[in-house]
């Protein structure tokens, strides 16, 4: 098995709720140190009976990173005042009524960095200017 970075973000989260990479490798049956070289990236797969060991650890771990994976929670993007400004970019909408513009706060969940930058905040009319600047900002334009 391949250590990608998911993997290797769930060994990390494992060891941590195990409190040691020693803990850790003792319920899978296997040596701290070599829990160690799988987080240092010194070691890059891993045999495929430590991995049968240490899968039950760390599924939990794999399926919360893969649903982080998401840019945002799949019942936030279903809300009619989030909108989908493609390439990562969300713009959560407010309407207009009678004292105020229509205007959107434009966001990007960094799944690198795991978080979400607020970009700017525009009013309806500005709405292509501000979705250029942001694509640009986020270098995928």
């Amino acid at each position: 098995m391949r250590i990608t970075p998911e993997v290797r973000e769930a060994i990390r989260l494992a060891a941590q709720r195990a409190e040691s990479n020693a803990a850790l490798g003792a319920l899978a049956g296997l040596h701290g140190a070599t829990i160690g070289q799988y987080l240092s990236g010194k070691i890059t797969t891993i045999k495929d009976d430590a991995w049968e060991r240490l899968l039950p650890l760390l599924g939990p771990y794999l399926a919360l990173l893969q649903e982080l994976d998401n840019p945002l929670h799949p019942r936030i993007i279903q809300c009619r005042f989030v909108h989908d400004e493609r390439k990562g970019l969300f713009a959560i909408g407010h309407e207009r009524d009678e004292t105020t513009k229509e205007a959107r706060l434009y966001i990007w969940p960094d799944k690198l960095e795991r978080v979400v930058v607020l970009l700017t905040v525009g009013l309806k009319d500005e709405q292509q200017r501000d979705i250029r600047w942001c694509h640009s900002f986020m270098g995928k334009a």
